[in-house]
């Protein structure tokens, strides 16, 4: 036994993208029609089976699914008609940058004030202990965590407010 991934076109002309396990795939099809799943399908019926491919494991398959959810449709589409040129050229990064999502590209700004560690009692020190650090240890901004990748851990204020931020 493993997993179909597979990807309907609905009502809409929109696509939906999911898994199942089994060796028969036109069962789930049948019930994303009959409307057994609330969710996206139940309301954009009837739904049509555009693609498949059948997965031994299972990680495999969940793995492939949310892969192709993160799609832009063009590059679905392109996967449908099996036109691979395409997948491969709407998989590139325009200059090696990625593609701005909507979320960043409307970011709110904020302002937010530093406050040093060894500025306040009981502040954050290193990443290991997280206990304020001593006048000869490590600068109570950094630290390694156990991969040895560097990690900076701050106390940021935001409208009176005090948070930990760690950035790795």
């Amino acid at each position: 036994m493993g997993i179909f991934v597979y990807m309907l076109r609905c009502a809409d002309n929109s696509y939906y993208v999911g898994s199942a396990t089994g060796d028969d795939l036109s069962p789930r099809v049948e019930q994303h029609n009959a409307g057994h799943f609330q969710g996206y399908t139940s309301t954009r019926r009837p739904v049509v089976l555009v693609w498949s491919e059948h997965f031994d494991r299972i990680t495999d398959g969940i793995a492939a699914e949310r892969q192709i959810k993160g799609w832009s449709r063009a590059k679905k589409e392109a996967l449908i008609k099996s036109d691979w040129d395409a997948v491969s050229r709407l998989a590139r990064r325009r200059g090696g940058i990625a593609k701005a999502t909507e979320k960043f590209r409307y970011r709110k700004e904020i302002s937010i004030t530093v406050i040093p560690a060894r500025a306040r009692s009981g502040a954050w020190g290193t990443s290991e202990d997280e206990s304020a650090p001593d006048a000869a240890g490590p600068s109570p901004f950094e630290g390694r965590c156990r991969s040895g990748h560097l990690r900076v851990t701050v106390m940021v204020q935001q409208h009176g407010q005090l948070a930990k931020v760690v950035l790795n």
